[in-house]
């Protein structure tokens, strides 16, 4: 079975409490420990499916330790490192107000420069100034095929980060864009186009948990409408949409859970599982034929 998982880290707070440049990997105290980490985590998987892990936040530098990790974990699998491209509209209306910060803090004159002499964005960021981007919804995986290719060969596949964002032109050409997308978006698009048979939402974030009067309570299976009508952490809210939306087209249950649970997640023991229906859910439904 294919299985698409989408790895979001989250980084520990710096000292403004935005969380250390947005949860890459390399902002923790042991970046290798923590990708080997979870690559042990994964690696029970790879003995009856094939990944596709979206490694959230990722450099191709952390993307290959990732790869190896995983590769050393599971010897007798094939892992391929794959730099993949997303494409998205270059009309979003995200592109008229950026704001996703990225980068490091600067102060208000080093932004002001920075601006002047890249037409970039900046907005405040706890006691400096952080460069703002484009927040664009991922339209399609110009790599899709390649993957499917790759499934087929018998391969897993690890992707550095969401994918790059480009845009097309009328001419059909390719083109880069500074822009951020999230990384469980654009495993909820990969895993419809693959036909995967399952989405599995990582992070080491606490379990989605919904609000009530009493304050919060985690909580294990939402039918697609339950999780949208739910009152959520806004934390939560964009991992629920994301699986909603691949369960929405697929008729597939979606799993939102831990790094260290992928496992337990997998068999409906851990996390949060979101299913096309109000039943109990299987984790698992029909293979796509």
């Amino acid at each position: 079975m294919i299985l698409v998982v989408g790895l979001s880290p989250c980084a520990p707070p710096d000292e403004d409490g935005d969380g250390g440049g947005g949860g890459a990997w390399r902002s923790w105290p042991a970046p290798e420990l923590a990708l080997a980490a979870a690559a042990r985590s994964l690696a029970p998987l790879l003995g009856s499916h094939q990944l596709v892990v979206m490694n959230g936040a990722c450099t191709i530098d952390e993307e290959l330790r990732f790869a190896r990790a995983l590769r050393n974990e599971s010897a007798d699998r094939s892992v391929v490192t794959l730099v993949a491209q997303v494409e998205v509209d270059g009309l979003d209306p995200s592109f008229e107000a950026p704001a996703a910060l990225i980068g490091p803090l600067s102060t208000a004159a080093e932004a002001h420069r920075l601006a002047a002499e890249n037409d970039w964005t900046f907005r405040p960021s706890g006691s400096g100034w952080r460069r703002a981007v484009p927040t664009p919804e991922p339209v399609t995986h110009d790599d899709a095929d390649a993957m499917r290719a790759l499934l087929a060969a018998g391969s897993s596949v690890v992707c550095a980060g969401p994918g790059t964002p480009v845009t097309r032109d009328e001419a059909g050409r390719v083109h880069r864009v500074d822009a951020f997308v999230d990384v469980e978006r654009s495993a909820s698009l990969l895993a419809t186009q693959l036909d995967a048979h399952a989405l599995m939402l990582l992070s080491d974030d606490e379990p989605v948990r919904l609000l009530d009067d009493s304050g919060s309570v985690p909580v294990r299976r939402l039918s697609i409408a339950d999780a949208r009508a739910a009152e959520l952490r806004p934390a939560d809210r964009l991992r629920v949409e994301a699986a909603c939306r691949f369960t929405e087209v697929t008729g597939r249950n979606a799993g939102i859970g831990r790094i260290a649970e992928a496992v337990d997640l997998l068999a409906g023991q851990a996390g949060l599982l979101i299913s096309a229906g109000d039943v109990e859910p299987r984790f698992w439904g029909p293979a796509p034929r």
